[in-house]
């Protein structure tokens, strides 16, 4: 923790793996850098086990995510198991996020569309994470770059108001003039679909990302030889 935090205050962004305890790890680091300080949890599940991971630890990497966004220097704690998976490259984060403020104009409805695009679930009352609803003029999401779930009312297709509240309650808790809002898990479509995987595709697809790399007559002879 004492080398991140050296590393971190003379401007080096760190990627530190852990060998050990990384949620303790973070905190030490955490008692250095406060809130330059990220921790990236592993998921709870093996490879090609048939479950999905805990919503605790995708909602924590999503936010990791967002705030390692920043162009602060910073260290993201990590064990090597967190890094098994593929993560969010920048435009896919980019492209599934979204920043909402007052004024801003847009559709209730299609809102809630891009929000189940981004992998929220709509439900008749928000109460947990990555969940929305619609009710009217009013909507709710719960989104991982908060603890509260965020109330959008809008008059028409203008948004009139942002507000944070409760998830047991649904009391109002404190008003806001922008809201960001992120994907709700890491396993969004477009992210995780592949080409059809027949040869023809994965050339294809090796000749695009690799043509501005390597000469096309040296390209050409290494596709020749693949076996696939």
């Amino acid at each position: 923790a004492i080398i991140a935090d050296y590393l971190v205050k003379m401007g080096r962004n760190v990627l530190w793996i852990t060998s050990g305890n990384a949620y303790q790890s973070w905190l030490d680091a955490k008692s250095l850098l406060d809130d330059r300080a990220l921790f990236f949890p592993a998921w709870d599940i093996e490879p090609y086990e048939h479950r999905l991971p805990d919503e605790a630890a995708v909602f924590t990497r999503l936010d990791c995510y967002r705030r390692a966004k920043s162009h602060e220097s910073k260290v993201i704690v990590a064990e090597a198991k967190a890094l098994l998976y593929p993560v969010f490259p920048p435009n896919t984060l980019r492209d599934f996020s979204m920043t909402l403020r007052v004024g801003d104009t847009i559709s209730p409805e299609k809102l809630m569309a891009r929000l189940t695009a981004s992998g929220y679930t709509r439900e008749e009352l928000v109460e947990f994470l990555g969940s929305t609803s619609q009710r009217g003029d009013v909507l709710d999401v719960f989104t991982p770059a908060y603890h509260d779930p965020v109330r959008i009312e809008f008059f028409g297709d203008e948004i009139e108001s942002i507000r944070l509240f409760s998830a047991e309650n649904q009391r109002s808790k404190e008003t806001l003039e922008r809201v960001e809002i992120l994907p709700a898990n890491e396993w969004l479509k477009p992210f995780w679909s592949t080409a059809d995987g027949s040869p023809d595709s994965i050339r294809a697809g090796l000749r695009k990302d690799l043509a501005r790399k390597i000469p096309r007559a040296k390209l050409d002879e290494i596709i020749a030889r693949m076996a696939i």
